[in-house]
């Protein structure tokens, strides 16, 4: 196991890179790449990022974006479908496709797409009872954050919409601390890949979400309070409440410009 975990340093190592130009190149922490390295079961997706790697120079330091009707044909030109891509890589259709349209998207994407070897003749995506337990136990909340958070941590409870998380040490605002503090050393294999990947989706989240409270006022006024990112919903609602006199509140999530869930908060 430790030579394959070194190999894969050593193999950025003789194409120039070191971690923290590579952690650069990427877009991701140098604690996230060091996680990768060390990682036995990693995602075959760390792997096509590393074959797809070039040698280092100081042109090539920051990868070159890929516009969205570039990276979706490239890896169907190989044969790779969503379904399919998602498999190799670990993840579902929803999210390749949300990467593939996200030109901000990062960089070890796109040396990975390049790295993409044609897919294998007749390669189909496999029924829903053949796909693993990360993607069998995904429900709305597990798609949208990258990780079955409840699964793997058991008694802790998440509450993302409302932005806090419950039990271990008390309540903790959610995004960067709640994968820096967990998962718990239980975790193991792809449970552990799975949830490192789930950081990384999460500070994307973070940056892409928006949150209306809508409410009427005692004249009747529309009034609308918007927040970006993470927004402790409690307070929101009672400041609301008492700064304007109001009762029924609409709660609209908007991730990447797409409503994803409402709530009624009622008086």
């Amino acid at each position: 196991m430790t030579g394959e975990k070194d190999d894969f340093r050593d193999r950025y190592y003789r194409k120039g890179w070191n971690r923290d130009t590579l952690a650069v190149r990427w877009d991701i922490s140098v604690g996230t790449l060091s996680r990768h390295t060390n990682d036995f079961d990693r995602s075959q997706l760390w792997l096509d990022a590393l074959n797809g790697l070039p040698q280092f120079s100081e042109t090539k330091a920051r990868a070159v974006p890929v516009p969205p009707e570039e990276f979706k044909a490239h890896f169907r030109s190989l044969g790779w479908t969503g379904k399919t891509l998602g498999e190799r890589w670990g993840f579902n259709n929803e999210w390749v496709s949300r990467q593939a349209g996200d030109v901000n998207r990062h960089a070890y994407l796109n040396d990975a797409l390049f790295a993409l070897p044609r897919a294998p003749k007749n390669l189909k995506a496999p029924r829903a009872s053949e796909k693993n337990t990360l993607q069998d136990a995904n429900d709305k909340e597990s798609r949208m954050n990258h990780a079955v958070i409840e699964k793997f941590v058991g008694a802790v409870n998440e509450d993302i919409l409302a932005g806090w998380k419950e039990g271990m040490k008390g309540k903790l605002r959610a995004g960067r601390q709640l994968f820096d503090r967990l998962p718990p050393a239980a975790l193991k294999g792809q449970h552990l890949k799975d949830w490192y990947a789930g950081h990384d989706g999460a500070q994307r989240l973070r940056a892409t979400r928006v949150t209306f409270f809508i409410t009427k006022g005692p004249d009747g006024q529309l009034i609308t309070v918007k927040r970006q990112g993470w927004p402790n919903r409690g307070p929101v609602l009672s400041s609301m409440r008492k700064k304007y006199d109001c009762r029924d509140i609409r709660v609209t999530y908007f991730e990447d410009g797409e409503p994803k869930r409402e709530y009624d908060c009622l008086s």
